[in-house]
């Protein structure tokens, strides 16, 4: 079918040229696009279909065409992007979202509606962190695809976003190399490692001075927690055995009263 095209636009030019003459009206002829060494044989709208690299440099090298992941980044300083790295509390993060219409540069196919939107999945202990970005276009053949990074930190560490945006718009993006111009689009966003929350018990020290024979006072602990936490409590005086223990179960209300 492409091999096809060019002798349609031929057809095309050669009968707006007899239209002009026959009317006697002279306008600008039309603009053919140029194809491009690296275009792949696509003439439709679709996302990253070059084969990709975690270089700095992406585009149409030598006659070999190149992209980025979808997603990828590293901690700052790093030198390279990667798809999977280690972070430390305190360290800044970047992340990349790169994107691509790899319909050939002659095809006129503009791609409509792009957007992205990047979300965040954690591992239950807080040491993995997965950040999958979806591309999205009302008329991209492969719109949904998606591209995913890992983020390794230390357990209950949180990552939070600092500048840039985890989704945006683009709106309409035109095929990668029409015009001999790249025409992909790339959003940063950089993240902050923040260190876990240490949450504290509190300590109770109960005294039993005053207490006769085996049987202690009896105590009751109100706090302002939250229902069913434990808190860590020592005994002194006497007798002090039959309530000697690590934890109790405590209650946030007294009396169903915060």
């Amino acid at each position: 079918m492409k091999n096809n095209f060019p002798i349609f636009k031929i057809a095309v030019q050669f009968s707006l040229i007899a239209s002009m003459f026959l009317t006697g009206v002279f306008v600008n002829p039309t603009v053919t696009m140029a194809a491009s060494p690296c275009d792949l044989g696509v003439y439709k709208p679709a996302f990253n279909q070059y084969p990709e690299t975690l270089s700095n440099l992406a585009g149409c090298l030598s006659g070999v065409g190149s992209e980025f992941p979808i997603i990828s980044g590293n901690v700052h300083g790093a030198g390279v992007y990667a798809s999977s790295f280690n972070a430390q509390v305190g360290d800044s993060i970047t992340l990349r979202v790169y994107m691509n219409n790899s319909a050939d540069a002659d095809s006129g196919a503009v791609m409509h509606d792009v957007a992205y939107n990047t979300a965040e999945t954690d591992s239950a202990n807080g040491t993995s962190h997965v950040f999958t970005t979806t591309l999205t276009a009302s008329n991209a053949l492969n719109s949904g695809d998606q591209g995913s990074i890992t983020i390794n930190t230390p357990a209950g560490a949180t990552l939070q976003v600092t500048s840039g945006s985890l989704s945006g718009t683009v709106g309409d993006m035109h095929p990668y190399f029409e015009n001999n111009t790249n025409n992909d689009k790339v959003f940063y966003i950089t993240l902050t490692v923040v260190k876990p929350v240490v949450v504290i018990p509190p300590t109770v020290t109960i005294t039993t001075s005053g207490a006769t024979g085996s049987t202690p006072n009896t105590f009751c602990i109100y706090t302002n927690g939250h229902a069913n936490d434990t808190i860590t409590y020592s005994v002194t005086g006497s007798p002090a055995s039959s309530l000697a223990g690590d934890k109790i179960l405590w209650s946030s209300t007294k009396n169903g009263i915060p």
